[in-house]
């Protein structure tokens, strides 16, 4: 099961989301207003990304600060 890691840094007044482990070629890069949108649009945004569906894999979360 493919696991992706999403990491998640608040940058001025947006939430930037990075998930790694995409397949070559397609970029995982979001931007969100709002915090408690990431955690259940992220894993709709790697199904849709990969052809796939949220339960054909994990996500492991990084949070970290602003720069």
């Amino acid at each position: 099961m493919p696991d992706y890691t999403v990491t998640v840094t608040r940058e001025g007044d947006l939430w930037a989301v990075i998930i790694d482990g995409l397949p070559e070629g397609v970029a995982g890069a979001i931007d969100y207003t709002r915090l408690d949108r990431v955690r259940d649009e992220v894993p709709e945004a790697i199904a849709d990304l990969t052809d796939s569906s949220p339960e054909d894999f994990t996500v492991t979360w990084r949070w970290e600060r602003e720069p």
